[in-house]
């Protein structure tokens, strides 16, 4: 992982009602990542039950990937979709969501997650549920993620995530 350690991410984005868009930009030593975000949210009430869909769709843009090995089996460019839906209830939430197109070196959850690692990402596929008591927020998600490792060229890797997420508010 020596190619991206000390890497620098940058942002900037807009957000006008239900749409958001947002630019990245990944400073590496040897190459560099354009990536452009779109999301669009719809929300609904029902009674207690609040939904929440958002679709996204990330573009990104691979600079002198063919400057590193740890790169340069990547596509130049890369076009993925996705679609969340999230259900909540004042004390209890389900959530599920899918990503559709390949990926590498993706910025993911608004810049709080990077995918550094050599790999080009496929699908991906979660779930997750969680509990409130008053100050107290729980979460169980499970991740599945199927993908290629690109220095070597190693297919049909699959990675599976379970996450227990304890959140305290004050």
């Amino acid at each position: 992982m020596k190619s991206v350690d000390g890497g620098d991410v940058y942002n900037l984005g807009y957000r006008y009602k239900n749409i958001k868009f947002m630019q990245y930009f990944s400073n590496y030593s040897n190459f560099n990542v354009y990536q452009s975000d779109i999301d669009y949210k719809l929300n609904y009430k029902f009674d207690e039950i609040k939904v929440s869909i958002n679709m996204a769709m990330k573009y990104i843009h691979l600079i002198d990937k063919n400057n590193d090995n740890f790169s340069k089996n990547a596509q130049k460019e890369y076009l993925t979709t996705g679609a969340y839906i999230h259900l909540f209830h004042p004390k209890f939430f389900i959530g599920m969501g899918a990503m559709f197109g390949k990926r590498a070196f993706a910025v993911m959850k608004n810049g709080f997650g990077i995918q550094h690692h050599a790999m080009e990402f496929d699908k991906t596929y979660q779930i997750g549920i969680g509990k409130k008591w008053d100050n107290i927020e729980a979460k169980l998600i499970y991740v599945h993620q199927e993908a290629t490792e690109l220095p070597i060229m190693n297919k049909n890797v699959e990675i599976d995530n379970i996450i227990l997420k304890l959140k305290y508010q004050f």
